[in-house]
């Protein structure tokens, strides 16, 4: 009896060890280790902005994630990204704020004191660049989105121009202008340019824009259509290597123009409406005592930079324009203000 006793027992502990072994297995078989490609708690949701069909190219790397999005929501074990700051999204740049959420119709700013920047996103969350028109202001964005400079429209705005430069002279006038917070155009001749290019790049940084003025001042009139294009490449070549910008305005020395001029420019042919005439009379007194007499909302004023006295008379004239309440512009500001420009046509003011 106790041996089959003995065997009874034996055969009953086989048993239970068995049971518990499957109950061991089936419980293992109900876990997952943590694989970083599949955990819901390792994988970051593809978060696809509205407006854009895809996202950047840097996170294409976690695109499986979208097939486990149902699972992740249904045990809520996802953690999201949470972009903050600038994102660039199918080229085009974003701001979120801390919490994750794209900022839109609104500025922010960036920096204190002399490092300050401001950008711009409109109402689908875009960074703004370039120009942006408004009833009552121009906003000029730079290419990185920093504002750089504004213009009220609803305010008198004047552009001095200067012709036949650069040269030694030259820095005088942006001096003043930079003291007033100004910008003038400056109609440069291409032979002068290497010469001086060191003063062109002074005004360019200024804000100043760069306009053509023939290669060595000749009558374009009197040209050949080849010769012509020749004298208008050849100095947007030269201020080009200064600058890293081409003209986008010429100025036909003498004011000279016929039909082959308009023709073959491929650009605004700028006048004036204001004559100065520094060339004439090389006086600062009269030059500043012409601005002052003639002076009115949309002109476009003549001088000429390469004269000491009309330098010297820069910085009477921008300062008592500046307190008459005159914006100073360039004249292509001039121009997105008050109107448009076209290739071939002369401008002498803008109203």
């Amino acid at each position: 009896m106790k041996r089959k006793h003995g065997m009874r027992t034996a055969i009953l502990l086989i048993l239970m060890s068995l049971i518990l072994s499957a109950a061991e297995a089936g419980t293992a078989a109900g876990k997952s280790t943590a694989d970083p490609q599949t955990d819901p708690e390792m994988t970051v949701e593809a978060e696809t902005p509205a407006g854009n069909g895809s996202i950047a190219a840097d996170e294409k790397t976690n695109a499986g994630a979208e097939s486990e999005t149902a699972a992740q929501k249904a045990t809520g074990a996802a953690k999201k990204e949470i972009r903050t700051g600038f994102q660039v999204i199918n080229g085009k740049t974003y701001y979120y704020s801390k919490k994750g959420k794209r900022v839109k119709s609104k500025w922010i700013t960036v920096g204190k004191g002399k490092k300050k920047k401001q950008y711009y996103f409109n109402k689908k969350g875009v960074m703004l660049t370039g120009k942006v028109k408004t009833k009552k202001v121009m906003y000029y964005f730079r290419e990185d989105g920093v504002l750089d400079h504004t213009i009220d429209r609803t305010k008198k705005m004047i552009a001095l121009t200067y012709d036949d430069g650069p040269s030694l002279y030259t820095p005088i006038i942006v001096k003043a202008l930079k003291k007033a917070g100004g910008r003038a155009t400056f109609f440069v001749v291409g032979e002068r340019v290497s010469t001086y290019k060191k003063q062109l790049k002074q005004a360019f940084d200024a804000g100043c824009e760069i306009g053509n003025h023939s290669w060595d001042h000749s009558y374009l009139t009197s040209l050949s259509s080849a010769s012509l294009l020749r004298q208008i490449e050849r100095t947007n070549e030269a201020v080009e290597k200064v600058t890293g910008k081409t003209p986008v305005i010429l100025r036909p020395p003498y004011g000279s123009v016929n039909s082959t001029v308009r023709s073959y420019a491929g650009m605004p042919l700028i006048l004036w409406n204001e004559d100065t005439l520094d060339w004439k009379t090389r006086n600062t007194y009269s030059t500043i005592s012409e601005v002052k007499r003639c002076a009115s909302d949309g002109d476009i004023i003549l001088m000429h930079d390469i004269h000491k006295p009309t330098a010297n008379a820069a910085a009477e004239i921008i300062q008592w324009l500046t307190s008459e309440g005159y914006q100073l512009v360039t004249v292509s500001e001039l121009a997105d203000c008050r109107g448009k420009m076209k290739d071939g046509e002369k401008y002498y003011q803008f109203r």
